[in-house]
């Protein structure tokens, strides 16, 4: 163990123990910091102080796979295995908000981000719990007054501070810009057109759009507007959702993108490497290219499958030495020999590139992890690149620059 990062989980729990609501509160740690041995210190001086036969912990996870072997591997990792065998109950969120009525000593929300929804946040408010410990890499602002209700962000530490104290292993970020093929092009220009014609109808603004595809707040936008339901209009919502689906599909698919996995795979065997995508059948089609040493990770493959795959990319004994996944691999899972990560597609969210990062960037000594971030040039998808990357230092590539 890192003694400056021994020194930051223990300083971050202090804060935390002490924070104005007593042991409620959220640690908002890089990826690598050390999240989740956080959780188990807390744990343990639970236990401590309440008894290992009086104290009840749940741990909330956003995954299966972070709820059947993250935390069990932690726990093991610093000799508390009597401790997640007797006290802890580990669920996944989609379980646990349906709870009424439970109590817990100590609640650890691991990926407390993703819990930040009225639905999701029933647990909190139709349970008993004496503390709260939030884990998360990074909190959107526009979350935080729920999550003030339940666990404010009582210690910080980001991505540059974490590599500046060498808490992660040091990365570089590349920007490879990708042309769509001819037919991909006119398709991308007719759905892009059709978006952009009918989205400034709904202000710019997403979520009212998708509101409008219930009938009755459509009803109520339209009077708003002076409008009444008629042939042309009923038509409207539907449509600008559509044309953004289809305009989403032709990046995340594009043939360039396959390629350019596939060249920068050849181009650094020697890596251990993670392909990020938005879509199932990219992240297939990425795996029958490069073919046996790569594994897909995704909600279609079943729970056996996952884990078997997961196992393969672990194991240096096998040829697997990369895997595909449609965002199931974001969050939660630890491969320390990861050095290199693709982002074939991703998002405008900073959130999710900075989980991603982490896959690459755990501590080893002497690493340096490469990020490549591929997107169509001249399309919406630069504009979420450029978004996501605030903050980074970047460089762009073109792919035949890289060797």
């Amino acid at each position: 163990m890192n003694d400056i990062k021994d020194q930051i989980q223990r300083k971050g729990l202090n804060k935390w123990w002490a924070y104005p609501v007593n042991g409620r509160g959220t640690l908002q740690y890089a990826t690598g910091v050390g999240k989740t041995r956080c959780g188990v210190l807390a744990a343990t001086v639970i236990v401590a102080t309440r008894g290992i036969d009086n104290c009840h912990i749940l741990i909330l996870t956003p995954t299966e796979t972070i709820r059947d072997r993250a935390w069990k591997d932690e726990f093991k990792k610093w000799g508390h295995m009597n401790i997640f065998n007797s006290c802890v109950e580990c669920v996944c969120i989609q379980t646990a908000y349906k709870y009424v009525g439970h109590h817990y000593d100590l609640v650890i929300a691991d990926e407390i981000h993703n819990y930040i929804a009225p639905e999701y946040f029933n647990f909190f408010s139709q349970n008993k719990y004496d503390k709260v410990l939030g884990l998360s890499a990074y909190i959107d602002p526009v979350k935080m007054p729920l999550l003030n209700a339940i666990a404010p962000i009582c210690d910080r530490l980001n991505t540059q501070e974490a590599r500046d104290l060498k808490l992660i292993s040091d990365f570089k970020i590349y920007n490879i810009p990708l042309r769509l093929s001819g037919s991909e092009k006119k398709s991308y220009t007719s759905s892009n057109n059709a978006f952009n014609g009918l989205f400034p109808f709904f202000e710019r603004d997403l979520k009212l759009m998708y509101s409008c595809m219930k009938p009755q707040n459509y009803v109520t936008f339209l009077q708003r507007k002076g409008m009444s339901l008629d042939d042309e209009n009923k038509t409207f919502p539907f449509r600008c959702n559509a044309a953004m689906a289809k305009r989403k599909k032709i990046i995340y698919n594009s043939e360039a993108k396959v390629e350019a996995v596939k060249h920068l795979c050849e181009l650094y065997p020697e890596r251990k490497i993670i392909i990020f995508s938005q879509t199932i059948d990219f992240a297939d089609k990425v795996t029958e290219e490069i073919g046996e040493n790569c594994v897909s990770f995704h909600s279609k493959i079943g729970k056996k499958a996952r884990t078997a795959n997961l196992d393969k990319l672990i194991d240096n004994r096998t040829k697997v030495t990369r895997i595909s996944t449609a965002k199931a691999l974001n969050e939660g899972v630890n491969v320390p020999d990861i050095s290199m990560a693709i982002i074939a597609s991703g998002t405008s969210k900073v959130k999710d590139l900075i989980q991603r990062i982490g896959r690459a960037v755990r501590w080893e000594e002497g690493k340096q992890a490469l990020i490549f971030h591929l997107f169509i040039e001249g399309s919406q998808e630069e504009k979420w690149v450029a978004s996501s990357q605030m903050g980074y230092s970047v460089e762009v590539m073109r792919l035949e620059q890289i060797s």
